[in-house]
């Protein structure tokens, strides 16, 4: 039987939590940049520029 068939503890439970909204965060940031960087390639101007 593997890690994925017993419970986890609260511990656990809490760092999973604070890992999954670091990468929450991580995805927001990097799909933003490439926004602006597709943005960039297609010559339109960044909104910071305006």
């Amino acid at each position: 039987m593997g890690d994925s068939e017993r419970q986890a503890d609260t511990r656990q439970v809490t760092e999973m939590r604070a890992e999954l909204d670091q990468l929450k965060q991580l995805v927001a940031e990097l799909s933003l940049k490439n926004r602006v960087l597709k943005k960039s390639l297609l010559g339109k101007e960044p909104p910071w520029d305006k």
